[in-house]
């Protein structure tokens, strides 16, 4: 028995077991699980310590459901946060009463905010992952445990891989063999190695099957071999005594209702017809059975002598063996695919998210698994797996491990059984059950929060009709929910005022006691269509309403559920002959398999060719090109015509070489107005839609390929593999318009709608193949006997009730479900097949009928609850739907009356300190990171012979090349690795290795050259951990005037007075830059930059004067300026109780040609070393130029002292 568990007192400790039934609330709990674990609030039901946002593990099974999980954990914080902040100002209550009873109980108010505030500006490290996520990261910390490969590339999509695979052995198995064999295996998979693969997909989505009923180590090709020798020796036999089995059989006394005198010659020509046919066969007639000898006895009549013959008794000896070649095959190639399969991604170092798992659980059976177990238990000591229904043995077994019997840390498995439909995709619902088993702490939300009390009513009435609604008695419990108080009395549907039943069963019927699978989906279609409209024009003409706030009925309020794309196409083409409009929303349609593709490869063949007549003609017959054949008769008679769009063609073709397949997808659109005759046509927004996906697709592959040609492959091998799986691949919604939305029963999953359509509830798909478990076993019965068939239809239907209650229980208001007596119609008596669906297995509790049985049984099902009831379908003709145009629907563009203000832009100092006549002026949006324009203007004037620093190349590009030297070699690197990595340098920049030894003297020189603003230190002397290279910043910039800012710096600089003065008009936006190295020294910071000017040829001429002319002419003194200014913002928010005069070390200029070196002469006083410049801006003097860039104050005291 389950208790209902209360947010405020579950026990946050030991592991539990929590269902939550759709709409009662689970995102809701697991935050409030959150905050107490964060707050430590419970009392004794509390974690025995509060834990940091970290700490708490919280794993689901999708990125968008982590995405959604991460948001509303974040929400509940900051809404508690401010909750328990404001309590403390006056009485307040929060509308969340799971707030207001932690602010009761709280022992310090201030402190549990505090405690909040924490957690909420660490969110970004939350613990908040997917499965897949989790694994991953546990095994990048525990790599060395885990054995998992360092360099991998991870895989979202493996069908490429596994096709590969099944194409390799396919070739091992297949190509050596005889033409008999060939033949065989050719009319068992025509497609070759993908039908194979694709017959073998439901193995591959399951990671813990098992195969059985074949043995696995058969020679399938021997086994072949021999059986069509024996059935060759029968057929032999057979033509042999064909005249004398005739003459026995016509004397024999066999079963006259069986042997009838018009079947019995018919059967004899069939396996004389059989026997005379000389090709290999491995399959029998399929009555040859009745030609056994055992056969012939049993049918024989009492007291008769039945008919013996040695080729009776040869059929008995075949009839034993049951190998079918096929099942043969599969036992045998499908390990050997799978084992290719892991081979491969070994090979190419490529791993699956599925192999995550794999590594994680397999080390956690290894020799390390302890100390994993422990490391992981210390960084989560709680952990919550949500959606626990779609979990898999191996998934359990980890958290199992991790966490199970260990009743110091907490393991909470959230979910519901009910909701279990993801058994394709690897979920195993037995794994639920047994978790179910092992753990006695059980725990149910039993009040649903989405829908109104009328439609929780219908829907519990539905699964309390029948004693096991969910077939697994003991493991799936239906325990009713009860609806929200502020649910009790709000009204659903209103049609003039009257409210209508929320369940509404919709009944079709045909002129037989059953009607056919077809007609009934055909009838109920057809009445979903009908019944949509009436809502509709309801909604527009003010008669009907929804809902509390008695909104009108809208389009976008209804949704159809349906299970296949195919279901989904016949209610859009009923809603479309209707006028009204639809979206489709499918789980696992590949864009790749939909009628544009094909249409959008075929202009892709022609834009290649366009030469080529037949491609040509392909191209332009496309559908979604909407030529009619008038117009295709008439391009190929007039060749001015043809010659006009072969032209085109070309042109795409140059457009698609010079600027990519997207840019050319787009001119082929504008150029034939394809996007508005799309989007005037009923569904053509979905055809747009999948062009665009294409070609968006298409543009980010072809950045992957060598050329146009290697692109068109890729895209026909996806028309040939189209993958639903790759998320990439799957359509998209075409629309967010005031539709009505066709959905997946399997994509509806989370989601709720204010009216569900379910037209198709009676059908269902027989379980294609035998795949069941034996206890918590999952198997693929080949052999496939009755009792296999029997368990496998039990599962299919049980999963087929979980899906009904995943769709049922997305209607807020009101649901219509379509039902039907549906069975064959033969002449002596009738076979049903209703009973087999969910909701007939349900309403018919297991029983088969007639309509007339159908009807019994509703009605008596009508008696349990006051808010269903029974409809028939609408079967009368009804004008189209024409929508009311509201004022609403009238959209034009708003017109444009503002100003925009032009002279915003993101400048730089390179920019404004050019001339304001320079035509690029002040945007720096493509500037480069150690770029130094000045460098421009150097002379590349230089005697060649000499390989000196001073002859080094000069110009912008061999500056860049002196920057990397200092960026990308570390100061400490020991000098033969100097060497070696300089000499690649060298090479990869296109410079001539006798350049090396000069390289290694400037190098050296720079790094050795003592820094005078203490003279105790070099270069050298700073460690990795104390510089950053290329330090980017950006500063806003507000109305810089350059008088104004002319006379500022003059003032506070002395070499920015004897500077030509900055000429820019006035400017507003951002200032982006990049200092070449910023650093620390004893506790001072310093901005550093490299200059490569060419002052001269010997060290005198990069002395004080020389440097600080250079200085001046290319106004290196506004960038140190502008640096000093960056910097000092950088440290005010890093540096505690930053201080500039404290903190603020100063500027170094190093003019890196000039640099002497380690040198024992120290300069004059007031003087530097040959080559470095050193400056320090004022403090003052930032301040003031902070103001100026922050609100456009120039202003500053005239007495300020000037540096």
């Amino acid at each position: 028995m389950s208790n209902a568990l209360d947010v405020v007192r579950f026990p946050l400790f030991g592991s539990r077991l929590i269902e939550a039934s759709a709409g009662t609330g689970k995102t809701y709990t697991i935050s409030g699980l959150v905050l107490r674990l964060l707050l430590g609030h419970g009392g004794e039901n509390a974690y025995h310590r509060p834990l940091k946002i970290e700490e708490i593990l919280v794993v689901t099974f999708t990125e968008a459901a982590t995405a959604e999980l991460r948001s509303r954990i974040r929400d509940k914080i900051h809404k508690a946060r401010i909750a328990f902040l404001r309590s403390q100002e006056h009485i307040f209550k929060s509308d969340d009463l799971l707030i207001n009873a932690l602010i009761e109980s709280s022992g310090d108010r201030l402190a549990d905010a505090q405690c909040l505030l924490i957690a909420e500006q660490n969110m970004d490290q939350a613990s908040v992952f997917t499965i897949h996520g989790f694994c991953q990261r546990m095994l990048k910390q525990h790599a060395f445990e885990s054995g998992m490969p360092f360099e991998s590339e991870f895989i979202s999509s493996e069908a490429q891989l596994r096709l590969q695979a099944a194409e390799d052995i396919w070739r091992e198995n297949f190509y050596q063999s005889d033409l008999a064999m060939v033949a065989r295996v050719m009319k068992l998979w025509s497609e070759g190695p993908m039908q194979l693969l694709g017959q073998l997909r439901s193995l591959f989505s399951q990671t813990q099957i098992q195969l059985q009923g074949q043995p696995l180590d058969q020679d399938f090709e021997a086994w072949f071999n021999s059986r069509c020798q024996a059935i060759g020796r029968f057929k032999h036999l057979w033509i042999e005594h064909a005249q004398e089995i005739e003459t026995l059989l016509g004397k024999a006394q066999l079963n006259g209702r069986v042997y009838k005198k018009n079947t019995l010659p018919k059967w004899l020509a069939e396996l004389q017809s059989f026997a005379a046919n000389t090709q290999d066969s491995d399959e029998l007639n399929k009555n040859v059975y009745r030609f056994s000898q055992a056969e012939l006895i049993s049918q024989t009549k009492d007291g008769c002598e039945p008919p013996l013959h040695a080729v009776f008794s040869l059929i008995d000896e075949l009839l034993i063996d049951t190998t079918r070649l096929k099942d043969a095959i599969v036992a045998s190639l499908y390990p050997q695919i799978k084992a290719r399969y892991q081979a491969l991604k070994q090979q190419q170092q490529s791993l699956s998210f599925d192999d995550l798992l794999s590594f994680l659980a397999l080390t956690l059976k290894g020799e390390s698994a302890e100390r994993l177990a422990t490391g992981i238990r210390e960084l989560y000591p709680v952990a919550m797996i949500d959606e626990f229904q779609d979990t898999d043995a191996q998934q359990y077994f980890i958290f199992n491990r991790l966490y199970g019997q260990q009743q110091d840390l907490g393991m909470f498995l959230i979910g519901d059984p009910k909701q279990a439909i993801y058994g394709f995709r690897g979920a195993d619902i037995f794994t639920y059950m047994q978790a179910r088993q092992e753990l006695s702490d059980h725990y149910t939300l039993p009040v649903n929060w989405r829908s109104s009390a009328a439609m929780v009513d219908a829907s519990n009435a539905v699964f309390n009709w029948h004693t096991h609604p969910f077939i697994f008695k003991d493991a799936i419990d239906f325990e009713p929910v009860s609806a929200a108080e502020k649910n009790q009395d709000i009204a659903g549907i209103c049609i003039d005022g009257i409210e209508q039943k929320a369940l509404q069963l919709i009944e079709a019927q045909g002129d037989n006691a059953v009607m056919s699978n077809n007609a009934y989906k055909l009838a109920q279609a057809r009445d979903c269509a009908l019944r949509i409209q009436g809502l509709l024009q309801a909604g527009d003409e003010g008669r009907g309403t929804i809902g509390p706030k008695q909104k009108p009925i809208g389009a976008s309020s209804i949704a159809v559920l349906v299970r296949t794309r195919k279901e989904g196409e016949l209610v859009a083409q009923q809603l479309a002959k209707q006028n009204i409009a639809s979206v489709s929303l499918s789980n696992r349609d590949s864009v790749f398999s939909c009628p544009e593709a094909m249409a959008w490869y075929l202009q892709m063949q022609a834009v290649l060719n366009p030469n080529n007549e037949r491609l040509m003609r392909a191209a332009l017959a496309a559908p979604v090109l909407g030529y009619d054949f008038a117009v295709l008769d008439a391009l190929t008679q007039d060749e001015n015509l043809w010659q006009q769009q072969v032209d085109e063609y070309h042109e795409h073709q140059r457009v698609w070489q010079r600027h990519g397949v997207l840019a050319m997808f787009y001119q082929w659109l504008a150029q034939r107005k394809l996007g508005e005759k799309l989007l005037s046509q009923m569904g053509g927004d979905r055809v747009l839609t999948n062009l665009l996906q294409l070609a968006e697709i298409l543009q980010q592959q072809s950045a992957k390929l060598e050329s146009e040609a290697a692109l068109q492959r890729w895209f026909a091998q996806q028309l040939l593999e189209p993958d639903g799986d790759a998320s990439e691949q799957q359509l998209r919604l075409e629309s967010d318009a005031n539709l009505v939305q066709i959905v997946t029963i399997h994509k509806s999953k989370g989601l709720e709608y204010d009216i569900v359509f379910l037209p198709f509830a009676f059908s269902f798909m027989p379980a294609r193949e035998c795949i069941y478990h034996i206890e918590e076993q999952l198997v693929f019965d080949l052999n496939g006997d009755e009792l296999a068939k029997e368990a496998a239809e039990k599962e299919r239907l049980a999963e087929d009730l979980r899906l009904l209650y995943v769709a049922l229980t997305r209607a807020v208001y009101c649901c219509f479900i379509g039902i039907a007596a549906i069975g064959k119609v033969n002449k002596s008596s009738n076979s049903y097949s209703s009973q087999k669906s969910a909701l007939g297995y349900l309403l018919q509790r297991n029983q088969s009928g007639d309509k007339t049985f159908l009807q019994q049984e509703v009605q008596a099902f009508l008696q349990t609850t006051q808010h269903a009831s029974l409809e028939s379908c609408i079967d009368d003709e009804r004008p189209i739907y024409a929508p009311i145009q509201s004022a609403a629907d009238q959209l034009e563009a708003k017109p444009f009356r503002s100003s925009i203000d032009n002279n915003w832009w993101i400048s730089s100092y390179s920019a404004l300190s050019r001339s304001r006549h320079d035509r690029h002026n002040f945007d720096a949006s493509f500037e480069v990171q150690g770029l130094d324009l000045a460098l421009q203007q150097d002379s590349l004037e230089q005697d060649l012979d000499v390989l000196d620093v001073f002859h080094f190349p000069r110009g912008s590009e061999a500056g860049s090349f002196l920057h990397l030297v200092f960026e990308e070699l570390d100061f400490q690197l020991a000098a033969p690795e100097v060497e070696a990595q300089l000499a690649l340098l060298l090479v990869d920049h296109g410079y001539d290795s006798k350049w090396l030894p000069a390289l290694i003297q400037l190098r050296t020189q720079v790094l050795q050259t003592p820094l005078l603003d203490n003279g105790r230190y070099c270069l050298a002397d700073i460690q990795a951990g104390q510089r950053l290279n290329e330090m980017e910043f950006v500063l806003p910039m507000a109305n810089l005037k350059s008088s104004e800012m002319n006379r500022l710096l003059r003032h506070f600089d002395a070499l920015s007075a004897k500077a030509r003065g900055l000429d820019f008009q006035q400017i507003k936006g951002m200032l982006k830059g990049f200092i070449d190295l910023v650093y620390q020294h004893e506790g001072r910071y310093y901005v550093l930059d490299y200059k490569s000017n060419h002052l001269g040829y010997v060290d005198s001429d990069y002395n004080n004067q020389a440097m600080e002319t250079a200085m001046i002419e290319h106004r290196y003194d506004f960038q140190y300026q502008l640096y000093a200014l960056a910097l000092h913002r950088f440290l005010a928010q890093r540096v505690v109780d930053y201080d500039f005069e404290q903190h603020f070390g100063g500027v170094y200029y190093l003019f890196m040609r000039g640099m002497p070196g380690a040198t024992l002469h120290s300069p004059a006083h007031g003087q530097q070393h040959q080559g470095v410049y050193f400056a320090r801006p004022d403090a003052s003097f930032i301040q003031a130029l902070d103001r100026a860039f922050q609100d456009g104050s120039h202003s500053f005291s005239e007495d300020a002292q000037p540096c």
